[in-house]
């Protein structure tokens, strides 16, 4: 174990401003687990999901005049959006309130 000082030097001689510990395996925070290797999210949705979200890609796409595949848009959301989708659309899909997909 070993302990690193930091000093800041002031009219009265040198002031203690913080001091870090540290020992072999020291593991601040657990880190994140390694990105998926296939990467391919937007294929573990259900068919209806699928639909669902190529709808939304076709307004996305005429709202930005861009032409991005429904894999592509999936993938440029934040995890907490892709896991909102996920959840929301499970449940409708599971649940007897139902639901209605329009082309």
């Amino acid at each position: 174990m070993h302990v690193d000082v930091f000093l800041r030097k002031a009219a009265s001689g040198f002031e203690v401003v913080g001091i870090e510990r540290s020992w072999p395996g020291k593991v601040i925070s657990i880190p994140p687990p390694p990105p998926r290797v296939d990467r391919r999210v937007f294929a573990d949705l259900a068919p209806t999901q699928r639909v669902v979200f190529d709808n939304y890609t076709k307004t996305y796409n005429s709202s930005r005049g861009t032409q991005l595949s429904s894999e592509e848009v999936f993938d440029r959301l934040t995890i907490s959006e892709q896991t909102t989708f996920y959840g929301i659309t499970h449940a409708l899909m599971h649940t007897t309130l139902g639901w209605v997909i329009s082309s």
